[in-house]
């Protein structure tokens, strides 16, 4: 990542490597999770476009273009399986319970949204909505993978 900009600007771009970079560590996390094993990873989702992780300030929130590159996308995660080894599957889950809303609750949205985002969370979590969480209305990814 590198970043760039003044006072209250904050963008960032990916480095040149950042595909290589990534594909590298997942190879890494699945070389040595054992069988019957399962790896949570979390991060921003790249298509929603408001990032509260990377902003000027703890919870503060970052307008970005879903085109950006910095943070990734469904689209991006969609070829993971062809990193896994064959034994592995790759699933999405709903960010519910992972997310306290603690920085971001210090900022008016973030007291304002923390109820709503909860539930939208929760909603996630249930039969016939799970789709939901590999979306752009996702702001924050959740993959399981999991080795046979």
């Amino acid at each position: 990542m590198t970043e760039r900009g003044g006072p209250g600007l904050y963008q960032v771009s990916p480095l040149p490597a950042r595909d290589a970079q990534r594909a590298a560590f997942l190879e890494g996390l699945v070389r040595v999770l054992a069988p019957g094993g399962v790896l949570y990873l979390d991060f921003p989702n790249g298509a929603f476009p408001i990032d509260f992780w990377h902003g000027p300030s703890a919870g503060g929130a970052r307008w970005h273009s879903p085109s950006e590159g910095f943070l990734p996308t469904m689209k991006e995660i969609d070829s993971l399986p062809k990193l896994l080894e064959p034994a592995c599957r790759l699933s999405v889950r709903s960010p519910n319970r992972r997310l306290r809303f603690n920085q971001v609750s210090g900022h008016w949205y973030g007291c304002l949204f923390r109820s709503p985002m909860k539930a939208f969370y929760a909603l996630m979590s249930a039969p016939g909505f799970r789709w939901l969480a590999g979306t752009a209305l996702n702001p924050y990814l959740v993959l399981e993978i999991r080795r046979r």
